[in-house]
């Protein structure tokens, strides 16, 4: 649920303000015949959530095996979850232009909504009261580097997914 509300919502609504890309005039309209979610669609969103999926489960078992700590596993596993999908939601602000050509504050309203997202995440990490509700225990500096790492390797996928697609 954290995810979702936190994580999702605020940055999909500031996606509704990401300027059109150029040349979207010159564009043929899709016909009324073709679903809203094309095949290819459908594509992206598994590829997108099993990966997101197995990072996380993965970085889950690792730090059970590792350092057989039942909630650092957990807390591990939820903020790469967390963090990954602020990182990726920039990367899907347009599924025909490659991250890296797209400014980076072109939507401010979008890179307030990912900075407020992981201000909240690191919330729930640090602060005693959200740790109890969430089961969270403060994560290390090295934690959090692999939580960024994952993060862009995540986002690198996608970009991956993207120009397959194209």
């Amino acid at each position: 649920l954290w995810v979702n509300m936190v994580t999702d919502s605020f940055p999909a609504l500031a996606l509704t303000r990401e300027p059109a890309h150029a040349g979207i005039m010159r564009e043929r309209p899709r016909p009324r015949s073709e679903a809203l979610v094309t095949p290819e669609h459908r594509w992206v969103i598994v590829l997108v959530s099993t990966g997101l999926a197995a990072f996380s489960l993965t970085v889950f078992y690792l730090y059970l095996k590792f350092f057989n700590s039942l909630e650092l596993a957990r807390t591990m596993a939820f903020t790469v979850l967390s963090v990954a999908t602020l990182f990726y939601i920039f990367s899907l602000r347009s599924m025909k232009e490659a991250l890296t050509s797209i400014p980076f504050f072109r939507n401010p309203l979008l890179v307030i909504a990912a900075g407020v997202g992981l201000i909240l995440q690191v919330a729930v990490v640090y602060a005693p009261p959200l740790q109890h509700m969430f089961g969270t225990v403060a994560l290390l500096p090295l934690d959090w580097l692999l939580v960024i790492v994952i993060s862009i390797a995540f986002v690198a996928l996608i970009e991956w997914i993207k120009i397959a697609f194209r």
